[in-house]
């Protein structure tokens, strides 16, 4: 760059300022009368002189050559990211540039646009993101002409340098991973639309996303995995335009150390109460408020929790507790079969929830007498061994008959619950297509599809 000196020589009046039109140097300022008079009696001579000043400072530092150097770069930069979609000017520049060099001979017009409109689809979406355009240009270009190419990338990236961008192959890796995960969701994107189309055609709904998981476990093998795949199954929920996703609370264990879940179901000796108040006030209360949030980035406004044994939230009361200390985004999966066998009312469980139930399975369960008269219903042998257990899952309708299932979904309608009953399979005794087909049949007599009319009496 050359460092000389500028003599002032070509010198111009503009606006009442003299400036050098070789430097850009302002050698003298005069506000005529008629540009003070615009600015009215609220624009001060302290404003114009504090302004006067500013001009002047930064004319004087664009004298020294490595401040002007950044100057021209921000205003390359500047033309980079506000004229990428009109002009491309840049753009062009810069594959003339990499082709004199011998790269990328075979970018002929075809070659051209593709590049083109993939540096746009990539702007598209992390425009706002991510501003430096040309380092995921020089990465479009590589991942073009890479494949059909003898030149080695620290060749391309040594003319880059050469071009005057600020790039190595780290920085070039990056883009290109960059570039690739964009397109990755754009086919997804692709994917989930023609998704959402199959089923309209079938005259489906897509009810909720179901995540079943143990985000409290202690040992973080286990939960940061199940966490991860929640809060992806929430970003799916944004594209779907689904508003819910089902789960279950998690269970923390004993301590910080700890390896296993530890559920408490008993409150003697003190270290259980203990433990339990630490479990509520430093696990389950702070994860639960952390996912909430994330969930609401993506429309999830309601979380289904699965009150279930083996974790936090069981039954009715301590899901109240979590939604009290979270939000209204904290609800119920209402499954009646994990309530039975604890000696829960459905029914009386559905008044106590009311409006924070928010998706329903429609599974059955039976509790058998002869073994939990013996040994209570706290069961830990395996879902198969029905003949050994106190209580076993049920398809619909072979727990309980057709006086529960009818008052538990005429309940359902009086809190408001005007959603799926989702059936859920887990009778060893049935085949899924018998079992689903039974609970189909025998739900069907029994669901209220149309809402009332006015009674005859009313209109008088």
């Amino acid at each position: 760059m050359d460092t000389l000196e500028c003599q002032h020589k070509n010198v111009k009046r503009e606006g009442g300022e003299l400036i050098c039109q070789d430097c850009g140097l302002i050698l003298e300022e005069k506000l005529a009368s008629e540009d003070i008079q615009t600015y009215g009696e609220f624009y001060s001579d302290s404003q114009r002189d504090y302004e006067r000043r500013i001009r002047l400072s930064d004319s004087k530092a664009l004298q020294d050559p490595v401040i002007r150097e950044k100057y021209e770069r921000i205003k390359t930069l500047e033309k980079w990211f506000r004229d990428y979609e009109s002009d491309f000017t840049e753009q062009k520049k810069t594959i003339e540039l990499i082709k004199s060099h011998g790269i990328g001979l075979n970018i002929d017009n075809v070659k051209y646009r593709e590049i083109k409109e993939r540096y746009l689809r990539y702007n598209k979406y992390h425009r706002h993101n991510y501003q430096n355009m040309v380092i995921i240009f020089l990465a479009i270009i590589w991942l073009e002409i890479k494949d059909t190419t003898n030149i080695r990338i620290e060749e391309f990236i040594r003319v880059s340098k050469e071009l005057g961008h600020k790039i190595n192959k780290k920085m070039l890796a990056n883009a290109m991973l960059k570039v690739k995960r964009t397109e990755k969701m754009l086919k997804e994107k692709s994917k989930i639309a023609q998704f959402k189309k199959q089923l309209d055609t079938r005259n489906l709904i897509l009810s909720t996303l179901s995540c079943h998981g143990d985000v409290l476990h202690p040992d973080k093998s286990v939960s940061d995995p199940h966490e991860k795949d929640l809060k992806k199954a929430m970003q799916l929920c944004s594209e779907l335009e689904i508003e819910s996703v089902v789960t279950f609370s998690g269970c923390p264990g004993d301590g910080t150390n700890s390896k296993v879940p530890n559920w408490v179901t008993c409150s003697w000796p003190d270290y259980y109460s203990e433990l339990l108040d630490w479990q509520w006030k430093e696990c389950i209360i702070p994860k639960w408020k952390q996912l909430a949030e994330y969930g609401k980035k993506y429309g999830v406004t309601k979380i289904c929790l699965e009150m279930h044994p083996g974790f936090s939230v069981y039954n009715p009361e301590t899901l109240l507790r979590l939604r009290n200390a979270v939000g209204d985004s904290i609800g119920a999966n209402f499954d009646p079969s994990h309530l039975f066998w604890q000696g829960i009312d459905p029914i009386l469980a559905v008044r106590e929830l009311k409006d924070c139930i928010f998706h329903v399975h429609a599974k059955d369960s039976v509790v058998s007498k002869a073994v939990a008269s013996r040994n209570g219903v706290l069961e830990t042998k395996p879902l198969g061994n029905n003949f050994e257990r106190a209580w076993n899952f049920k398809t619909v309708g072979y727990g309980h008959g057709e006086e529960f299932w009818r008052a538990f979904i005429w309940e359902l309608q009086q809190i408001g619950y005007d959603h799926v009953l989702s059936i859920e399979h887990e009778d060893f005794q049935l085949s899924l297509t018998e079992g689903l087909g039974k609970a189909v049949e025998f739900l069907r007599n029994h669901i209220i599809r149309e809402k009332p009319e006015k009674l005859w009496f009313e209109n008088e």
